[in-house]
């Protein structure tokens, strides 16, 4: 039988996320298009659905071969790939079952699916679009939503998927913000109509205006068919370019205006005037959401300054008992094994009584018998730093002892699996 464990999160790519660590995982990066066509071709394969129909005993590959027509043994390096990148699992007799997030996510018969979004908009759409943008960053020439949206093929994959997203999108706009007592809203740019549906099923009274493109109005409607009538009845489609200057909508009319994913998907001079045609089409009171791709303010990390010295140097250009944090990454290996202790007694008059300070490099375990690559890192130091100690965690602590820091409250983690660790001293 093959068990599913639960899911750390939903989102990663190869080893870890975006969002993780002070620095880019280049491999993840650079690789992560793999994943990304593994994940594709699974979901047009349907992959995930017949393996969720198996139930908990899974499906092994020459089942699931037959179930969608690849007997070759490409379609186990398929698996194996999905395995890898923990979109599905495998157990001791070979049967695939889907992890967490895939049975959650991936399948089309679950109420959270929304595979369809990644298939066809990122997939077959987006994603080929961005091998142009080397040119497009160069040439500042690309298409925009109208020209490309003029193909009705082009239009109709896109709404749908993008469709598919928006309704969970939606959902979880009303958990933050409130509707209660509108009555008009003008969804600019609306695409299907997806946040209408959500905003207007969910409000009593509210009917919704839904600006989009001719392309897309065609497939919107079709969407639109498919409502409740109590949500039909109150979405209309109004064919038009929002970025042109003119919006055939009256004046001081609308409690809510809606720009979902409209900003950052026109040329930079046009979206002060949408948010001027936004303001002339609402009522006063009224209020306008701007919803799309926005990064923080600060656009990086915390501010850095750099001061010129030599570290190993006896006296350091730093206050006294100032610091909270002292780091020293890959220093204690790179210096003469008599400077390590000054190094480690400059940081402790540096740092303020509590304060923590950092040694992370290559380091073997006390018993001297590997990891294998910290050895060698410790090794190749040597033709530079021929006076130089091979680093293990006692002989670290050792050395902040006798620079001040309480060994009793030391502490080493594992860094890199197999490479670096971490030695954590305490100033009392």
């Amino acid at each position: 039988m093959c068990m599913v464990p639960v899911a750390c999160r939903a989102f990663s790519i190869l080893r870890g996320s975006f969002s993780e660590g002070d620095d880019v995982d280049l491999d993840s990066v650079a690789y992560g298009y793999m994943a990304s066509q593994a994940l594709f071709t699974a979901l047009e394969l349907e992959i995930f659905d017949n393996v969720a129909a198996a139930g908990q005993s899974g499906l092994g590959v020459t089942d699931l071969g037959k179930a969608i027509g690849i007997s070759a043994p490409r379609l186990k390096t398929l698996l194996t790939s999905l395995v890898a990148i923990r979109c599905l699992k495998i157990d001791a007799e070979g049967r695939y079952c889907c992890s967490e997030n895939t049975a959650r996510f991936m399948v089309s018969s679950s109420k959270h699916y929304y595979g369809d979004y990644l298939k066809m908009q990122i997939g077959r759409q987006f994603y080929h679009q961005m091998a142009h943008l080397p040119k497009v960053m160069k040439s500042g020439e690309a298409p925009d939503y109208a020209t490309w949206f003029s193909d009705p093929e082009v239009a109709r994959m896109y709404t749908a998927a993008q469709h598919n997203g928006s309704v969970a999108t939606a959902k979880g706009f009303l958990k933050k913000q409130k509707l209660d007592g509108a009555t008009k809203m003008l969804d600019v740019g609306g695409g299907s109509g997806a946040f209408s549906y959500v905003f207007v099923g969910r409000t009593p009274g509210l009917e919704s205006t839904v600006l989009e493109l001719p392309g897309v109005c065609q497939t919107a409607e079709q969407i639109r068919d498919q409502q409740p009538e109590d949500v039909r009845s109150r979405v209309k489609f109004v064919e038009m370019d929002a970025s042109k200057p003119d919006w055939p909508v009256d004046e001081a009319t609308f409690d809510v205006v809606l720009m979902s994913y409209i900003s950052g998907s026109v040329p930079e001079p046009i979206i002060e005037k949408l948010y001027a045609n936004a303001f002339k089409a609402m009522q006063p009171g009224g209020r306008l959401f701007v919803h799309d791709f926005i990064v923080d303010d600060n656009l990086s990390a915390a501010a850095v300054k750099f001061v010129e010295m030599d570290a190993s140097k006896p006296d350091w250009p730093v206050d006294e008992a100032t610091f909270d944090v002292v780091l020293m990454s890959y220093i204690s290996g790179s210096v003469p094994e008599p400077i390590i202790e000054k190094l480690y007694a400059n940081a402790f008059k540096a740092m303020q009584p509590g304060g923590r300070l950092f040694v992370h490099d290559f380091i073997v375990d006390d018993n001297l018998t590997g990891p294998a690559l910290a050895a060698l890192w410790a090794l190749q130091h040597v033709t530079v730093n021929a006076q130089g100690l091979g680093l293990s965690p006692s002989n670290i602590i050792s050395r902040m002892e006798s620079a001040g820091f309480n060994p009793a409250k030391c502490e080493t983690f594992e860094m890199i699996h197999g490479l670096t660790k971490l030695v954590v001293g305490y100033k009392d």
